[in-house]
């Protein structure tokens, strides 16, 4: 035979002589034999269920049939073969000892022998009730939503059964499937009824498990504030997010700017997701939108408005009264979103000391008296910012604790400085009316009170804490004669 013909199978051999008997003359005869060529038996897959229950009979287990093999099979212990050892197929019985483990065949002929096993798992109990099962408690009608529970020790298979009304992977009736996790399409007539599952082997079916699904008929609410920068300069991609909304199945987003892309895609752009990432064309401002929606509606728009410059400056925080001259005057803001430096302007009269191109600065004043602007705002690569102004008041001032005009009695003001909190006392020479006044430096009255003075001293507590840090005049005014006293405000 040629090297061809010597693998496993059958081949045919021819032989021919020209003196079959030797007796001449010389005539070719032809004869013919078959000649069949095995080869040792090769693993194979065992076929069966890979899952039985202990105390059961009728469990088949085979492999292919092979011509001039024979087969040995092995079962786990606690195992019966109730017939068909030696063949290509066996039944198996289980007891109630029975264990999960291998059964096994051996193969053999002339050639050689191989070994193939299958795995089997023992179900001895049924499973218990699944946990808790995980998904939405109200829907909309139309709506579809996924429901999950946790893997069942011992479980094989899971049945669902939908609420009224709705469909569950398709099936109105209850659905069989190995899988943990199921999607429901509630229909129009749905209402409010309970998805229920169970957890089952050959053992038997647990009992149910149920969620109460109610009928939702309102959209979602507002998705809460976007989260994300509000400056863009120089950065053209940026991730906005906002709160998972309650009940909501789609977001939608969008802006009026032409050219800018929501995960990679033209507005409105409509996702799952809670989460986008924004591309910006060029542009100056712009606002982003988004909406929850669902199977019952959509809610109305959350916004976020985006710039390239920095935000406008917020308020100054100083003393809007200073005396002339007065020197270390501290001003400043919080920061301003999106900016890189910030640039503060200031007349001629006023000198920048310290800060310049930060968030707080000091100043000092000349000695003219006037009313003075101080300016700020935030720059960045790509723009200023709109700039926020304050107008101080300088003005000349009586040293602090100095009387401006004398009278016949004496008053006296105290702590001062103070962080708001002032005493004041004063002798009156008889029962008589005081008035108290603070104003700015400009004049302008900012709290007064009356007091019933009593003939010798009076002690008053005054609360200035409403008022802002700066210069101030305290007056008391009496049947004698007004008093005017410098007063400083931490």
């Amino acid at each position: 035979p040629t090297a061809a013909e010597k693998t496993a199978g059958s081949v045919t051999l021819n032989l021919t002589t020209n003196d079959p008997d030797g007796t001449g003359p010389c005539t070719a005869v032809s004869d013919a034999m078959v000649l069949t060529i095995p080869v040792a038996p090769t693993a194979t897959t065992i076929t069966g269920s890979a899952v039985v229950c202990t105390s059961t009979t009728g469990n088949i287990y085979s492999v292919p049939s092979l011509a001039g093999v024979t087969y040995l099979w092995s079962v786990p212990t606690n195992y019966t073969i109730a017939s068909g050892q030696g063949t290509n197929s066996i039944s198996v019985t289980t007891t109630a000892t029975s264990a999960s483990g291998n059964i096994c065949v051996t193969r053999s002929n002339s050639c050689g022998t191989n070994q193939s096993c299958f795995a089997v798992l023992i179900r001895s109990v049924k499973p218990l009730t699944p946990g808790t099962i995980s998904g939405i408690t109200s829907t909309c009608i139309n709506q579809s939503n996924v429901y999950k529970i946790n893997k069942v020790a011992n479980a094989d298979y899971y049945l669902w059964t939908p609420p009224i009304g709705s469909t569950i992977n398709g099936s109105t009736a209850a659905f069989n499937t190995t899988d943990t996790s199921v999607t429901v399409l509630f229909g129009a007539t749905f209402t409010t009824d309970t998805i229920a599952v169970q957890a089952g082997n050959c053992k038997g079916i647990s009992v149910k498990k149920k969620l109460t699904i109610a009928r939702r008929t309102t959209a979602p609410s507002t998705p809460a504030s976007i989260t994300g920068l509000t400056v863009v300069c120089n950065t053209p991609t940026s991730v906005y997010q906002v709160k998972s909304t309650t009940g909501a199945q789609t977001y939608t987003w969008r802006s009026t700017l032409v050219g800018i892309l929501f995960n990679g895609l033209v507005s409105p752009y409509t996702t799952t997701d809670t989460l986008v990432t924004v591309t910006f064309p060029t542009f100056t401002t712009t606002t982003l939108y988004v909406k929850a929606s669902n199977a019952c509606g959509s809610s109305t728009e959350r916004s976020l408005a985006i710039r390239k410059t920095p935000a406008a400056a917020t308020t100054i925080t100083g003393p809007l009264s200073v005396c002339t001259g007065q020197t270390g005057v501290a001003y400043s803001i919080a920061a301003i979103t999106g900016a890189t430096s910030y640039t503060w302007t200031v007349p001629t009269a006023v000198t920048i000391l310290t800060g310049q191109n930060t968030t707080a600065i000091t100043v000092s004043f000349n000695t003219v008296a006037a009313s003075r602007t101080i300016t700020v705002k935030g720059n960045n690569a790509c723009g200023v910012g709109v700039a926020k102004s304050i107008i101080v008041v300088a003005a000349a001032c009586p040293r602090i604790g100095d009387a401006i005009v004398e009278t016949t009695y004496n008053v006296e003001a105290y702590p001062n400085p103070t962080k708001g909190l002032l005493h004041i006392e004063f002798t009156a020479s008889n029962e008589s009316r005081f008035n108290l006044m603070v104003t700015d430096l400009s004049g302008r009255v900012l709290q007064k009170t009356n007091i019933e003075a009593v003939s010798g001293l009076n002690q008053y507590e005054w609360n200035l804490s409403d008022l802002a840090s700066g210069i101030y005049l305290l007056n008391v005014n009496g049947p004698d004669g007004n008093k005017m006293i410098r007063l400083e405000i931490e």
